[in-house]
């Protein structure tokens, strides 16, 4: 697994094996999820289901061998420091 922040929310690229899902629970530092999407490393569009909770959301995605980019991009919450954009 790749992660890292990217601007307003992060990237992951996750390997697994083909016909399993990939699941994720991501930590969003009290941020809502403007937009989830879940891509092959050659773009191709997977099917992402993601299910929000408190300050995490997990995300289930089919698992790609070569790897699937799993992209979240949040919207700011008051409570969140800019300086400290992840809660972390």
């Amino acid at each position: 697994m790749e992660q890292r922040p990217a601007g307003n929310g992060y990237r992951m690229i996750l390997r697994g094996p083909a016909e399993t899902p990939g699941v994720v629970r991501l930590f969003t530092g009290g941020r809502t999820a403007g937009r989830i999407t879940a891509t092959t490393l050659d773009g191709h569009p997977l099917t992402v289901d993601a299910a929000p909770a408190s300050d995490t959301v997990r995300l289930r995605f089919p698992n790609v061998p070569d790897g699937a980019v799993s992209k979240w991009s949040g919207v700011a919450d008051d409570t969140v420091s800019a300086s400290r954009p992840w809660g972390i």
